[in-house]
């Protein structure tokens, strides 16, 4: 890769701007030098937190004089009902173009994208549910059991819009409005990504979709498919009003149910067997004290561990990079570190903290030793 990378960001929204943070932690990570402009629709719309500093111009038109002629990348990151037209105005503009999912609307699906862009184009649509650990231990089952076949696949993802984004209005995000691309259909996409991936496309599809619930919204909140293929039939189920989060599939065989989800990060095998897929990323209390360095390639700040399912628990590993401890330890270890070292990072990474976030960790800090101060732990 080359030392200097210049890109443009169309959308800094909620997803948009955690692009851009990880696009320029990475480039710091290997020493390429960010350029980034914004291409926005309107200047007195205030930026998150933080992305201002990490772009060199704000434009409203491609035209602009501090536009560059060509950038090497493109996000196009806005309402997906906008992708279009985005995509009409970066065309010759940019060497690859990043399109967050979906990549077009439900009234501009017949509409051929290769007339919007160049022959050739390099192009990522962002679907990064069949890169988690569970799917990818999943495709590896199948892999590896050639001779095994599911008869059927059920899969679902079903959740609560309001609780998307805390803190927003539900009733104003695009996946809400039909008008600004939005719908269960059309904006829950991984769950048909990831069936094609491991089936391919199906002969027959069967659909029924709809406005269903009580939620304020004009998008479909309900879609249901059945899908024909070859050797199976495939169930999905996506909705936005379910109370209990939920994102599974199920695939069954001759010996027993494959079921993976993706919300517990667990697989549990046909023969009933229960793993656990959990992925330790960040910061180890190793490479923070000896290195002080956050900023170091995945490979070198995960672990995988596996916990059986009647060792099950919630607890927080981040400060330890040994997997193999006895559930008890990592249970005693996590209320630990939550109880004593509430500022241990903050420390670390040398942040600031206002006397009021000050003030709400302490509170967080006493209120959390009072719920668990009196939980009989065997480990020492």
């Amino acid at each position: 890769m080359a030392n200097k990378l210049s890109v443009l960001f169309i959308g800094l929204g909620s997803i948009g701007t955690r692009h851009l943070r990880n696009l320029d932690h990475i480039c710091q990570d290997r020493g390429i030098k960010l350029y980034v402009d914004a291409l926005r629709h309107d200047l007195r719309v205030p930026l998150r937190s933080g992305v201002e500093e990490l772009l060199q111009n704000q434009l409203l038109d491609l035209d602009d004089d501090d536009a560059l002629p060509y950038y090497d990348i493109a996000f196009i990151t806005n309402p997906t009902a906008l992708h279009k037209e985005t995509l009409e105005q970066v065309k010759n503009r940019a060497g690859a173009l990043f399109i967050e999912k979906p990549i077009v609307s439900r009234d501009q699906i017949y509409g051929s994208i290769r007339k919007i862009t160049n022959p050739g184009q390099k192009a990522y649509v962002a679907a990064p549910m069949r890169w988690s650990k569970v799917f990818m231990e999943t495709k590896d089952y199948l892999d590896e059991h050639p001779g095994k076949r599911p008869f059927c696949a059920r899969a679902i993802s079903s959740s609560y819009l309001p609780d998307w984004r805390p803190g927003v209005d539900y009733r104003t995000v695009y996946s809400a409005s039909e008008e600004m691309g939005g719908g269960v259909d059309i904006d829950l996409i991984h769950e048909w990504d990831y069936l094609v991936y491991l089936f391919g496309m199906p002969l027959q599809t069967y659909n029924l979709k709809g406005k269903y619930s009580d939620l304020e919204i004009s998008s479909n909140d309900l879609s249901i498919y059945i899908a024909k293929y070859p050797e199976l039939l495939a169930e999905l189920h996506l909705d936005y009003f379910g109370r209990e989060k939920k994102r599974t599939l199920e695939l069954y065989f001759s010996d027993g149910t494959l079921t993976a989800d993706f919300i517990e990060n667990k697989i549990t095998y046909p023969d009933g067997s229960v793993e656990v897929k959990a992925s330790v990323p960040a910061i180890s209390k190793t490479l923070m004290s000896q290195t002080k360095d956050y900023r170091l390639s995945e490979e070198k700040t995960i672990v995988k561990t596996y916990i059986r399912q009647e060792c099950k628990f919630k607890t927080d590993l981040h400060t330890h990079m040994n997997g193999n401890l006895p559930p008890d330890i990592l249970i005693a270890l996590g209320i630990i570190h939550q109880i004593r070292y509430p500022y241990y990072y903050i420390k670390k990474l040398g942040l600031q903290c206002t006397p009021e976030q000050l003030a709400k960790l302490e509170t967080e800090r006493l209120e959390t030793e009072k719920r668990l101060g009196d939980i009989p732990l065997t480990a020492r």
